[in-house]
């Protein structure tokens, strides 16, 4: 048996070498995942304001994921705005939050 590569399979007709020119074509479907997941999370922290903690982390995950987005310009830039711009504010208005109940607290307990 002769251990040579050519362009016969067993039983089959000769096939044509493959020849690839120029760049491949790119995919058409953008995924837009990282934008729209942004979006949720940056909602997500401005309903949970009131749980300081658990709300900065969702709203930093999403201000994290809408940069990103932006930064591998992906499909859903303007979701990604929006997702960055709703994290910022989760996250203000939580920290704001969080420092008047800690005042209060102080002024409750003193």
């Amino acid at each position: 048996m002769d251990m040579e590569q050519n362009n016969w399979n067993e039983n089959q007709q000769p096939r044509d070498p493959v020849i690839i020119v120029g760049e491949p074509e790119r995919d058409k479907r953008q995924s837009n995942s990282l934008a729209v997941c942004s979006l949720v999370l940056g909602i997500l922290s401005i309903v949970f304001c009131l749980f300081p903690y658990l709300s900065i982390i969702i709203g930093l995950v999403g201000l994290i994921q809408g940069i990103v987005c932006l930064a591998q310009r992906r499909a859903g830039r303007g979701m990604a705005i929006a997702g960055i711009v709703t994290g910022v504010l989760g996250v203000m208005i939580s920290m704001l939050l969080g420092v008047i109940m800690v005042i209060g607290m102080m002024f409750y307990v003193g």
